[in-house]
């Protein structure tokens, strides 16, 4: 199996000796001295079978069991760098595709993935869904990951848009709070339409907030009525709601 001899040379040495200690605190002898032998450029396959005393079968056993070790060992030290803190970690995502096995690699976005899109983080799964796109180039995957990319893009612009009408309203409804004039009012309705035209097109809990908090204002700072508004309270709980949600 030579994506396990590629992925134990890959191992950095902080990673080895790290791993190398959970297979003696285990008392894996075997797994211990296959892992070394494959550090070892010189031993064969032969060699490697005389050493454990075993055949063809249990080699291969072994192999494929040692893997999925490493596999794992590196996905857990390796997906707590890159749990999406640092954008920076996350703009070398495509890096995975040079330093690990294509499935490795897979597996650690993967899970990098979840955890974005548990976070309602459209701005990382932009950087993640790039990663799997490029993994996925030459497999029927390609399209799913681009149709992904292209709805965090869409997602991230909306947002985008419904922060700067939020930003708008603030202001608007500040000159309407002085001024109390026909023009602020008329906009104040306008820039209220927009934010619910967001929303429609992308039902997102971010959007969501911003359209609650925009209609709790109105309700207590203007006198403009809304017949189509639910009660303040229940807005507020919509809002506890998202946040506790995503924290």
């Amino acid at each position: 199996m030579e994506k396990l001899k590629k992925i134990i040379n890959q191992i950095n040495s902080e990673y080895y000796i790290e791993f190398e200690s959970l297979l003696i605190e285990n008392n894996s002898s075997k797994f211990l001295s296959l892992f070394k032998a494959y550090k070892d450029p010189v031993k064969s396959d032969e060699e490697i079978k005389e050493l454990l005393n075993c055949k063809d079968n249990a080699l291969y056993v072994l192999k494929s069991r040692l893997y999925d070790k490493v596999q794992k060992f590196i996905l857990n030290k390796e997906s707590g760098k890159h749990d999406g803190n640092s954008h920076q970690g996350l703009e070398n995502l495509t890096q995975f595709l040079y330093e690990y096995p294509r499935e490795t690699a897979i597996a650690m976005i993967s899970e990098i993935e979840n955890n974005h899109i548990n976070k309602d983080d459209p701005n990382s799964l932009i950087h993640v869904y790039s990663a799997l796109k490029k993994a996925h180039y030459y497999s029927d995957k390609y399209y799913t990951y681009s149709q992904l990319y292209n709805k965090q893009v869409a997602y991230t612009i909306a947002l985008e848009k419904a922060e700067d009408t939020l930003f708008n309203f603030n202001r608007t409804l500040a000159n309407y709070f002085f001024s109390n004039s026909d023009s602020d009012k008329d906009l104040i309705n306008l820039l209220k339409t927009e934010i619910k035209n967001i929303y429609a097109l992308n039902n997102s809990p971010r959007i969501a907030l911003i359209q609650n908090i925009i209609s709790i204002q109105i309700m207590l700072f203007t006198d403009i009525i809304h017949n189509d508004e639910e009660p303040i309270e229940d807005l507020l709980e919509k809002c506890e709601k998202i946040l506790t949600q995503y924290k």
